[in-house]
C-alpha cells in the first residue's frame, strides 16, 4: 500500500496469514492489525509531528522507499531481535527498510523501561533520516566513536540519533537517546541544546550536519518553538558565528595538545 502522497510504499505480503492477522516470520507473533496498516498508523504518528513532517515533505521526490517486514530464517530466537535496518537502493529495487512492530511495544524487551529511543515511532523515524540520507545521496563513512558516552559509530547515526532526539524533545521527552552503542539515556549535561554544543566533540559534528543537511534542518527549526528543549540546530542557526569560532577554538586547543614528532 501507498502511503498518504508520498512515494513510501508499505509491503507485509510476505508475512504468512493467520485468519484476520498476520504473523510475522522474526518472532512469531501474531500482529492485531495486518503488518501495512499498523506500519501506516506508525507513519501516521511521525507525521502527525512538525519534525516527523518535515523530514517527510523534504524526502527526495524521484526516489522510492518500502517499508517490509523485519524477518530472519527460522530458527531459534536471537538478541539482535531489537533492530531495525535501512539499506539504500541496489540492483534496481528501492531504498528498504526493515522493521517488526511488535517487537517495540511498551514494557517488551526491546522497549523497557527507562530505555531512549525506543518507541516503534522513534524507531522508524531513526530508520527514515538513514534512509533520507541515502536517498539524497548525502550518506558518509566517518567513523564517530568515543567511549564511553559518545559511540555513535558514523556521523550517519549521530545523524539519526540527533534529529530523533529533537522529534522526541517536541513531543515533550527528557529522556533523550545517549549514542548508537546501546539504547541508554543522554546525560543530562548534554540533554539540552546548549550543553549539547558545551561538548567539542558534539559541536563539532553538529555543525557538520548542518552544512550537508542545512534545507531541512531549518525547516525543522523554523516549524517547532524556540524553547523546544533539546534543538542544537536553532543555537547554530541563531548564532552560527559565535559556534564555528568556538569550534576553530576547540580545534587550535586540540592540535597543540597532539604530541609533536619524535626526535
Amino acid at each position: 500500500m501507498k502511503y498518504k502522497t508520498y512515494n513510501i510504499e508499505i509491503d507485509g505480503s510476505s508475512l504468512t496469514p493467520v485468519g484476520p492477522t498476520y504473523t510475522s516470520d522474526l518472532t512469531s507473533r501474531t500482529y492485531s492489525k495486518p503488518f501495512e496498516d499498523g506500519v501506516a498508523a506508525i507513519l501516521d504518528s511521525v507525521w502527525a509531528r512538525k519534525v516527523g513532517r518535515q523530514v517527510f515533505d523534504n524526502f527526495p521526490k524521484d526516489k522510492a522507499v518500502t517499508i517490509l517486514p523485519r524477518a530472519r530464517p527460522s530458527g531459534p530466537f536471537v538478541p539482535d531481535v531489537c533492530n531495525a535496518s535501512a539499506e539504500p537502493p541496489k540492483d534496481g529495487k528501492p531504498g528498504a527498510i526493515f522493521i517488526d512492530p511488535q517487537t517495540w511495544k511498551p514494557g517488551s524487551e526491546c522497549n523497557p523501561a527507562g530505555s531512549a529511543g525506543t518507541n516503534v515511532d522513534e524507531v522508524l523515524l531513526h530508520e527514515l533520516l538513514h534512509t533520507y540520507r541515502q536517498l539524497s545521496g548525502h550518506e558518509q563513512g566517518d567513523a564517530f566513536n568515543v567511549p564511553p558516552e559518545k559511540q555513535y559509530k558514523t556521523i550517519e547515526d549521530f545523524w539519526a540519533i540527533v534529529v530523533t532526539n529533537v522529534y522526541m524533545s517536541e513531543k515533550g521527552k527528557t529522556l533523550l537517546r545517549r549514542d548508537h552503542a546501546n539504547y541508554g539515556a543522554l546525560p543530562p549535561k548534554w540533554s539540552t541544546s546548549t550543553g549539547f554544543l558545551s561538548d567539542a566533540d558534539l559541536l563539532r559534528w553538529s555543525l557538520a550536519i548542518l552544512n550537508q543537511e542545512e534545507k531541512l534542518l531549518k525547516g525543522i527549526d523554523s516549524s517547532i518553538p524556540a524553547t523546544t528543549p533539546f534543538n542544537p540546530f536553532h543555537m547554530l542557526l541563531t548564532d552560527r558565528q559565535k559556534y564555528e569560532l568556538r569550534n576553530d577554538i576547540n580545534k587550535m586547543a586540540q592540535d597543540n595538545n597532539r604530541p609533536g614528532p619524535t626526535p
